[in-house]
């Protein structure tokens, strides 16, 4: 997997996107997921859509 998101190709179709590349595995993934979920909630409710 980190190859891939090393590859020339890959990292300009990111950028083209402008979409950041991060390559997480393990305890990092599960923090990244754990408050970038809490992050949405709070969008989510505050735009009404969650009670």
């Amino acid at each position: 997997m980190r190859d891939a998101v090393g590859d020339a190709g890959f990292v300009k179709a990111m950028a083209t996107m402008e979409t950041p590349i991060m390559h997480l595995q393990g305890a990092e993934f599960d923090e990244f997921l754990q408050r970038d979920s809490k992050r949405l909630a709070e969008v989510i409710r505050r735009m009404g859509k969650l009670e």
